[in-house]
């Protein structure tokens, strides 16, 4: 009983739909994928943007955006079409679901379900081998990025991730039936991973991304801070095998994409 009531107190904290403003913005290509949930047929919605210039797949890579938990794909509209274009590539958003259009119920189950339907689409779609995806996880969705990645040899980019979703909350637990355990998946993924955090977030804490450093390098915290070196303005970096982590000083959590986007995309693009 305990855990049935802990997981329904955390899926009202993790995803919060009803406050996410319902938006009419509308996306030139949107377009619905199904999968199974049990018993259930489940649809999601998932929004794809190429740049003006995009002619062709050939030797380009695809990004898969997992968007955070006070967003959906209508709200992330102008940044995605801003996205496709600064990177080139085609870039891909969805609403796991409960989100936007997208039926069901928020969940982790019902999040991990959603990104292996989407990836499994665009996979098939364009004939897309596992290199020639990008999953970027922004927050929350950064589990969903995770988790493939432990899936498929895709690379993978952690914008502000929680630990757990106990981490997130407290520095020390002991409580049982914590979930969103990321630190328990990092080290299985088979790609490359970046994690990125800004040193002044104050709704997923920097201790977040750092515990997923320590947990897949074996460094000690000590280590990894001396190991931090310079790598362009307001940016510090290490580097461990097949991950990459940043620091972005003074970077918050929401604020990266607006008053940090230099150093976030010097980031991503590295």
């Amino acid at each position: 009983m305990g855990g049935v009531l802990n997981d329904l107190v955390i899926n009202d904290l993790a995803f919060p739909v009803s406050q996410i403003p319902r938006s009419t913005t509308k996306i030139n290509d949107l377009r619905t994928i199904q999968f199974k949930n049990k018993s259930k047929t489940e649809q999601i919605k998932l929004a794809v943007y190429r740049p003006n210039d995009f002619h062709r797949m050939e030797g380009k890579k695809t990004i898969i955006y997992c968007h955070g938990n006070c967003e959906d794909v209508f709200l992330l509209n102008d940044l995605m079409k801003e996205y496709a274009e600064e990177f080139g590539q085609m870039v891909v958003s969805f609403d796991w679901c409960g989100y936007g259009e997208s039926s069901g119920k928020p969940s982790e189950h019902t999040l991990l379900l959603s990104i292996e339907a989407v990836y499994e689409y665009i996979a098939q779609q364009y004939d897309l081998q596992p290199q020639q995806i990008i999953v970027w996880g922004r927050s929350i969705g950064t589990v969903a990025a995770i988790h493939l990645g432990t899936k498929y040899p895709v690379k993978v980019i952690c914008q502000s991730p929680p630990a757990s979703a106990f981490d997130a909350i407290w520095e020390e637990y002991k409580m049982p039936f914590n979930q969103l355990k990321s630190f328990e998946r990092i080290k299985k993924v088979q790609g490359h991973i970046t994690v990125i955090h800004g040193t002044a977030d104050g709704v997923v804490p920097i201790r977040n991304g750092l515990k997923l450093v320590k947990i897949y390098s074996g460094w000690d915290l000590d280590t990894i801070q001396k190991s931090l070196k310079n790598a362009f303005e307001g940016v510090d970096v290490m580097r461990f095998g097949g991950l990459t982590y940043y620091q972005i000083e003074d970077g918050g959590h929401n604020d990266l994409e607006s008053q940090f986007r230099d150093q976030l995309m010097f980031c991503v693009k590295e």
